[in-house]
């Protein structure tokens, strides 16, 4: 009944949209709306197939006219099949919809040949702003229409983007040998389009700092209340799923009242928010800028690789100060993701330090067959544009997962390995570049309007090596206790977060282990306020995702349970989603923590991958920069312990007030390298990536 009502309201609101707002970047604006499923509609996709044949007969004619002088007749002709075509596809099914985007993408090439290139450039960007808009749709419902929260989470709604950037592609090619400097015309748009495809998790967590502080956002005010709508429909979606569940409530009138509130409140605020200039795409997503603007926020030092799929191709752009390249990979993108599956495979896999009790799965590396992979991934990805990088120390990768972004970029080969050679001698390329994934070009520009100074004092929180085991005095259980009586001891991390709080000092490192290391305790000092006062955060600990235990639903840490501080009692509407410390840290409760951490380290399994979204990074990750990390250090396999702490010991050896942490695990892993021996291994020192500001 209530999600009747949900429902209801919902649609009374999408009624009330109109054209009231505008997005920050040259994209038209596109309405809220409710979302759509993926693919369009047999109906929709039959329109489109049998428009799109007459226009291509149309072109084919023009390539083998009569005379010269029918050309031009012959483009108007196009020219009209195109504006017919579109308002048969508004009329069925919509002028905003996936099936409008889908039919411009797909006529890009006529719309080029019949009208030139600005008339393409213009279908192009609405194009775009349609596909973007629908991924704002349903993040914003996407807890009330799961289905399409997930569609939006993979960015996989159409095949628009690509398809476009695909057609850039070769406008672009066509521009160079015609001689036009660099960017051209279709370079330029390309790599603005090409922006607008970083609308998933890590991208939205990276700047939903910037957009919801005042001191940066004119529209702070508005996106915050625009995230508290979402939030509520969470909220009343937790409660629906419960009621669906057949849960008592002790009090069922005060649960049902303050469901009511909650549905007029959700009401109000989205007929309020309608009202304003409102773009759920200016709100969630980053914003799209150009070559030149990014440019201009370089230092000499610094290179910027963006890398997106074009179907079938793979389209990377590489940025300096003062050059710029664009250029399609050296391999298509099924067989760089191949290589990096054979790569991620080949490194091994540690017995020991994996997430279950009874773990045996151990996997031998394949040295031969992870320094042939390496080579050739460098060969696909950064070849191309490697005249650009050289002498550039600090390498910025802003990369979706499509494109083979889930392993660490410092551990590819510049040059192939010779036989005999050692681990040592290799040409990896932390060699020659400092490397941070940044989710968006947006946290670059950022760098310009940052004017805090770095604190010279930094102070670290360590949880590392909790009980998971420790029992309850009431002989309570729960879905938490549950799940954590499963999980392995690793006593070797409270070591590792022992040993690199002492690097800080005795007043500015802490370590918290064993029974200490509560959820409870993290609560607390969020709460208070404490935890902002932290510099670094390190989690030593395991790290789970969807699919390695049955109680696991959203991405967690695993933390030290304290059942008995826990009221069990159901909560009402409104606090369903609150954190709560029962030991197990969820991606959902890391994005209320009150933070301001310059580094948080997740030295848990798979901690920068398993799990990984379309940008590269897990739901565990994204939900730290959400909650205003800055940047976080994320393991893309089970590590060492050992290794752990000598990377992150030697970074604050190096770097100890954490100003520059991505130069800090460079030269950490170098020297790791040169050492020689076991810890030259990949397996050893590689594991971590950086992700976050630059």
């Amino acid at each position: 009944m209530l999600r009747t009502l949900v429902g209801f309201l919902v649609v009374a609101g999408l009624l009330l949209c109109g054209p009231s707002g505008r997005a920050e970047t040259d994209l038209p604006w596109m309405p809220v709306a409710a979302p759509e499923a993926a693919p369009i509609p047999d109906a929709a996709a039959d329109l489109i197939n049998a428009v799109s044949d007459d226009i291509l007969d149309a072109v084919l004619a023009v390539a083998d006219p009569p005379s010269t002088g029918w050309i031009g007749p012959q483009l108007r002709d196009i020219s009209a099949l195109l504006d017919a075509g579109a308002v048969r596809v508004a009329a069925l099914s919509g002028p905003n919809g996936r099936a409008m985007a889908e039919y411009l993408a797909r006529n890009l090439s006529a719309r080029r040949q019949a009208d030139g290139w600005d008339a393409m450039a213009r279908d192009a960007r609405r194009a775009v702003a349609m596909e973007r808009q629908l991924s704002a749709n349903a993040v914003f419902w996407g807890h009330y229409f799961p289905d399409s929260f997930v569609t939006a989470a993979t960015a996989n709604q159409t095949e628009v983007l690509t398809s476009i950037l695909f057609d850039l592609t070769l406008e672009a090619e066509v521009e160079r040998e015609l001689g036009q400097p660099s960017p051209t015309r279709s370079e330029e748009l390309a790599f603005r389009l090409a922006q607008a495809g970083f609308t998933g998790e890590t991208a939205m967590a990276a700047v939903r700092p910037i957009r919801r502080d005042p001191g940066v956002s004119a529209n702070a005010a508005l996106n915050r209340r625009v995230h508290d709508l979402e939030a509520l429909i969470a909220e009343l979606t937790t409660f629906n799923d419960l009621v669906a569940g057949g849960m008592e409530f002790p009090d069922p009138d005060a649960v049902l009242t303050s469901a009511d509130t909650a549905v007029t409140d959700l009401s109000q605020g989205f007929e309020a928010l309608m009202q304003t200039s409102v773009d759920l795409a200016a709100v969630y997503f980053p914003s799209a800028l150009g070559v030149g603007d990014i440019q201009r926020s370089l230092n000499p030092d610094e290179a910027v690789v963006m890398i997106v799929p074009a179907t079938p191709e793979t389209l990377i752009f590489a940025v300096t100060r003062d050059a710029f390249q664009m250029r399609t990979a050296g391999a298509e993108a099924v067989t760089l993701w191949e290589a990096a599956d054979r790569l991620r495979t080949a490194i091994g896999r540690p017995l020991g330090r994996g997430a279950m009790a009874l773990d045996g799965d151990a996997r031998p590396p394949q040295p031969d067959v992870l320094r042939a992979e390496a080579a050739r991934i460098y060969d696909g990805l950064l070849r191309p544009v490697e005249a650009v990088l050289q002498g550039k120390p600090r390498l910025f990768v802003v990369a979706t997962a499509q494109v083979g972004l889930g392993f660490p970029f410092e551990m590819l080969l510049t040059e192939p390995a010779l036989p005999g050679q050692a681990d040592a001698e290799l040409a990896w390329l932390v060699r020659r570049h400092a490397v941070t994934v940044v989710p968006t070009l947006e946290l670059i520009r950022m760098r310009d309007t940052a004017t805090a100074p770095v604190p010279e004092a930094t102070y670290y929180l360590g949880f590392g090596g909790p009980d998971y085991r420790f029992p309850s005095q009431l002989g309570r259980t729960n879905r938490a206790t549950r799940l954590l009586s499963d999980l392995a001891p690793l006593p070797d991390a409270a070591e590792e977060v022992r040993a690199v709080a002492a690097a800080f000092g005795p007043d500015n490192g802490l370590a918290v282990t064993g029974v200490d290391a509560t959820e409870n305790l993290l609560l607390e000092v969020s709460r208070s306020g404490t935890l902002r006062q932290f510099t670094v955060l390190h989690f030593a600990t395991h790290g789970l995702v969807f699919g390695d235990h049955e109680a696991v639903t959203d991405p967690l840490l695993a933390l030290t349970p304290m059942i008995d501080l826990i009221d069990l009692t159901p909560r009402l509407v409104g606090t369903f989603n609150a954190p709560t410390a029962d030991g197990i840290l969820e991606a959902h409760e890391v994005r209320q923590l009150d933070l301001a951490a310059r580094l948080v380290i997740l030295s848990a399994c798979s901690s920068g991958n398993a799990g990984m979204d379309e940008d590269g990074l897990t739901s565990l990750g994204a939900a730290f920069l959400a909650a205003g990390a800055d940047r976080v250090l994320g393991t893309h396999w089970p590590i060492y312990s050992d290794a752990a702490v000598e990377i992150v010991t030697g970074m604050a050896a190096r770097d100890p007030r954490m100003a520059d942490p991505a130069m800090a695990l460079r030269d950490t892993l170098v020297q790791i390298i040169d050492g020689g021996g076991r810890r030259a291994d990949p397996a050893w020192w590689a594991a971590f990536s950086l992700v976050g500001q630059p």
